[in-house]
């Protein structure tokens, strides 16, 4: 079963808080927007979508960045969400990325499993039937597709 709202809800308030007082972070900025989505339907304020964006785009110029594709997949999961278009073949090009740097630099797969461990979320539990996305239509098909991309890599 999916956690429970009121859970999530007080990981929502702790992730907002951490990314509004360091906006260059983009893992706690993504975790607070996906968690923002998930409860309500949609993200509310599109700054905040974009500093997330900004901060991991910036930090993936950093040759041996490895986390912020996964950061840039998600952000792009959740573009409906903040009233941008789909845009699933750029998700899918950050996940290459993420995969393409961990085989150049013979990093800990871990980002991978990680990052299909929280599309996987979209997947099994942040359904709409479960009462997520504010009934709107949930993530679960897009997030599958991704999903596939980390699984044939």
């Amino acid at each position: 079963l999916p956690p429970r709202p009121a859970a999530l809800q007080r990981a929502h308030t702790w992730y907002f808080a951490a990314h509004r007082n360091n906006l260059s972070h983009h893992w706690s900025g993504v975790q607070h927007l996906a968690l923002e989505a998930v409860l309500q339907g949609e993200i509310t304020e599109r700054r905040y979508w974009d500093a997330a964006y900004l901060a991991a785009e910036t930090e993936a110029q950093n040759e041996r960045e490895i986390w912020a594709f996964g950061t840039l997949a998600e952000l792009h999961l959740l573009s409906p969400c903040v009233g941008a278009a789909r845009n699933l073949q750029a998700a899918e090009t950050a996940l290459t990325n993420l995969q393409q740097r961990i085989r150049s630099f013979g990093a800990d797969p871990f980002p991978i499993a990680s990052t299909q461990r929280q599309l996987r979320r979209y997947v099994d539990w942040w359904r709409t039937p479960y009462g997520f996305f504010g009934g709107r239509a949930d993530l679960a098909e897009d997030a599958a597709r991704l999903l596939r991309v980390l699984e044939s890599g």
